[in-house]
């Protein structure tokens, strides 16, 4: 078998070179553009840092001991990053999965971070906006744009940013140990799910008048009744003890949850005390009943039930100031009279 080296017949020059080069990868390669195809790639000595506004395009798998970097272009991939330390681009970072193996470094994208299966590292941060199937931290999570993310999360640390949607509902551990003691307002949630608080200041109304049409007979007449709660079931996270964050499942990336039946929940026995919404509304007070997506009666807002209270308050008062009145006249009458 004859083997055509071309021009350059001197194979050590030409192993030493491949030699050089492959150091070069393992250590730390300077690049202008790559892409990885999908036989994926290793490296296990060092960092990979993509230079000159360069991308870098995965469409397999790549792993890396140390870091990844692409100071001032993108990161794509429609497999899986992995890194020991950090991964960093100056514009973007979009794939199917980025991860911190471990949770032992920062994950980083100057304008935006997207992956339609998992995000997570021991820190996210964008500027711009971040949307992922999960996010997970076991620092914290800061982002200057939109969250968008389709199940959870997660983070030991902080979570920063300016707005997010969060499908599966916000969980807090601590939240119903810690006692706010200045600066206090009751938070609501609109028909879009927002959270803020309902203004009352006159500066936010108009069209400003008494109440008119509401009977108090019929405020006096709702009964404040006793109840157990029906819990529906309920999906939750599952979170990993040893990182304190949701699981990932190892196959696929995407988060762990589980279902939680109505009657395993502590509370469901317990006795509670309060209003039937669908009294108020077949009463002819729908004003202050909260409505569900289907336009069904679903809760009370009991800081505006308070509203016809007051109503029926003044009502009780008249009466009591025109028997009052009665009272005096009809004392008076038998004191003339000399009965009393």
């Amino acid at each position: 078998m004859q083997i055509d080296l071309g021009p350059a017949h001197d194979l050590a020059k030409r192993l030493s070179t491949m030699e050089s080069n492959i150091a070069k990868l393992s250590t730390r390669d300077v690049l202008q553009n790559a892409s990885i195809g999908t036989g994926g790639l290793t490296v296990n000595g060092g960092s990979i840092n993509i230079t000159g506004g360069g991308a870098l395009t995965v469409s397999g798998t790549a792993t890396f001991s140390g870091s990844l970097t692409v100071p001032a272009g993108s990161l794509n991939t429609g497999g899986a990053i992995t890194a020991g330390t950090s991964v960093t681009a100056g514009t973007s970072l979009n794939g199917q999965s980025l991860a911190l193996s471990g949770g032992s470094g920062a994950v980083t994208g100057v304008s935006s971070l997207a992956a339609t299966g998992a995000l997570s590292g021991a820190s996210l941060a964008a500027s711009g906006a971040v949307t992922a199937g999960s996010l997970s931290s076991v620092g914290g999570v800061a982002v200057g744009g939109a969250v968008t993310g389709a199940t959870t999360i997660a983070a030991s640390g902080a979570v920063s940013g300016t707005t997010g949607t969060f499908n599966s509902g916000i969980y807090s551990t601590d939240a119903r140990n810690f006692t706010v003691v200045t600066g206090y307002a009751s938070s609501w949630i609109d028909s879009s799910g927002h959270l803020g608080i309902s203004a009352s200041t006159e500066r936010f109304k108009k069209d400003i008048a008494p109440w008119a049409g509401i009977d108090p007979e019929v405020v006096l007449s709702i009964l404040p009744m006793q109840y157990r709660l029906a819990i529906p079931d309920r999906i939750v996270p599952v979170v990993d003890e040893s990182t304190g964050v949701q699981a990932l499942d190892p196959e696929t990336g995407l988060p762990v949850t589980r279902i939680i039946a109505g009657f395993e929940e502590a509370e469901t026995d317990a006795l509670h005390v309060g209003f039937i919404a669908e009294r108020l509304v077949e009463a002819g007070i729908p004003q202050t009943v909260v409505y569900d997506s289907d336009g069904l009666p679903v809760s009370l807002n009991y800081s505006e039930w308070v509203i016809p209270q007051q109503v029926a308050l003044r009502y009780l008062r008249g009466l009591v100031t025109a028997q009052q009145v009665q009272i005096d006249a009809l004392s008076l009458r038998l004191t003339n009279a000399g009965i009393v």
